[in-house]
């Protein structure tokens, strides 16, 4: 008996002693992102695409990085401008998301490294030989640096032709993507008061099927973006209740749809496991 009050008193000290230490709180989603980042862009390259975007996500991010993490990757800038004479070389695509990122950085893009990179921008002609992104990239630029109306205007257009007959857009082939769709609407967000714009949006709202699976996404991108909320709602709602009518049925329906069905008198093969339920 004094042996089972010895062990009950040194489990209560335990308990009071687990009770008093602070608790620490689980990191976030947006601290694991910005910890991988660091991890993985530890010298993020300059007119790379991961490197690029490493600190574009960063900066917009406001999370604290090293000391002269910045100013290191905005002088391997400078240094590429300097080897290239004041040009930035490949794709015009990279060009303007490097461009991106030095607007996150708050950089004058007229003064870069002593040259001016706003007529990379402008020439509405070599940006719209690219699909979707330089466009896009384009209008985000130009929206946050004072605009140019007629490279805008150009944008715009050439994003409105590129529209798929499924509502979307895509880097390539005729079946909408999200990520391509998703930036879209962040630039179309800047005309959504156009009647083309509300047209093109109400395309995309009533031909989603081919992105079910990202349904949500796009609709959060459009209700952040401002682009047409109550049509987005209205129309979310529809395809809902469809969904729900065909694949989504109460188990009182899928009982009575059940029961309706034929029987076959042979029997059935059982589907074979996939890969990710044998790992299991």
């Amino acid at each position: 008996m004094k042996l089972y009050h010895r062990l009950f008193a040194l489990l209560l000290c335990c308990a009071l002693l687990v009770g008093s230490l602070p608790a620490f709180a689980a990191a976030s989603p947006r601290e694991d992102a910005l910890r991988f980042l660091l991890q993985q862009a530890k010298e993020p390259s300059a007119g790379d695409t991961y490197g690029d975007w490493e600190i574009f996500a960063l900066a917009r991010s406001g999370g604290a990085v090293a000391d002269g993490y910045y100013a290191a990757w905005l002088k391997r800038v400078d240094r590429v401008l300097a080897e290239n004479g004041g040009k930035l070389t490949g794709p015009v695509t990279g060009n303007l998301r490097l461009m991106l990122s030095l607007l996150a950085l708050d950089r004058n893009l007229s003064d870069v490294g002593g040259y001016d990179l706003t007529a990379i921008v402008k020439d509405s002609q070599r940006v719209c030989r690219t699909a979707v992104m330089g466009p896009v990239f384009g209008i985000l630029i130009l929206k946050n640096t004072g605009g140019d109306p007629a490279a805008e205007q150009a944008y715009l257009q050439h994003l409105l032709d590129k529209q798929l007959a499924d509502g979307g857009w895509a880097l390539s082939g005729q079946i909408a993507d999200p990520d391509a769709t998703a930036m879209t609407l962040q630039a179309l967000s800047y005309f959504r008061e156009k009647a083309e714009v509300q047209t093109a949006i109400h395309a995309l709202t009533a031909e989603m099927k081919p992105l079910r699976r990202q349904s949500s996404d796009i609709k959060n991108v459009l209700e952040r973006s401002g682009v047409m909320r109550e049509m987005v709602e209205a129309e979310e709602k529809m395809r809902r209740e469809k969904l729900e009518r065909e694949y989504f049925l109460y188990p009182k329906e899928k009982a009575e749809l059940k029961n309706t069905m034929p029987k076959s008198s042979e029997p059935q093969a059982k589907a074979p496991a996939r890969k990710d339920d044998r790992a299991r």
